[in-house]
């Protein structure tokens, strides 16, 4: 297994061997490497991520932070590196705050282009799934390989959220391998 130490940044890196990386939003290695990603996430977006073509998998936390630095093309970067075309990775987004219920102010705001913010009877809503979606396609990523859930973290109480909960919520663990 190798873990991150998440700190809320647009980091990726690549990784050999199992371990606890620090300083990083994201991992990425090859399946041959037989290692099992984990990351944490209690509204933030977990992203899934997949080139089967090289056999490469990633998976980053991305909360507004990541997403407003675009952490998804700091990973399609990594994907580029090691020899992935755009049009062959795969992303699903998993349980997220959706934009239904993630009121944010103009200290957030001000980090995103308008068109991936909602008001909604004068309060803002934010959508970062539609930011991830629209860095992706921007670097070639097809539409048709971005897959998103819809289910919201905050409205749904099965899910672990700390806009709800606060310090009192759990953490939801995403894995892939």
């Amino acid at each position: 297994i190798a873990s991150c130490l998440q700190i809320h940044s647009n980091h990726v890196q690549y990784v050999y061997k199992s371990g606890v990386y620090k300083n990083t939003d994201g991992l990425v290695t090859h399946i041959d490497n037989n290692i099992s990603l984990v990351i944490q996430t209690a509204d933030c977006v977990p992203i899934f991520m997949l080139d089967s073509n090289q056999g490469i998998i990633g998976l980053i936390h991305s909360g507004w932070k990541g997403t407003s630095t675009s952490i998804i093309l700091s990973a399609t970067s990594v994907f580029s590196k090691y020899g992935s075309n755009m049009s062959d990775i795969k992303v699903y987004l998993g349980p997220w705050i959706q934009s239904c219920c993630y009121e944010i102010k103009n200290d957030v705001s001000k980090h995103f282009d308008k068109k991936f913010i909602f008001n909604k009877n004068g309060r803002l809503f934010l959508d970062l799934g539609l930011k991830i979606q629209s860095d992706l396609i921007s670097v070639g990523v097809e539409n048709g390989n971005i897959f998103k859930s819809d289910i919201c973290t905050y409205e749904n109480q099965q899910f672990c959220s700390y806009r709800r909960d606060n310090h009192k919520a759990g953490r939801m663990y995403s894995i892939i391998g």
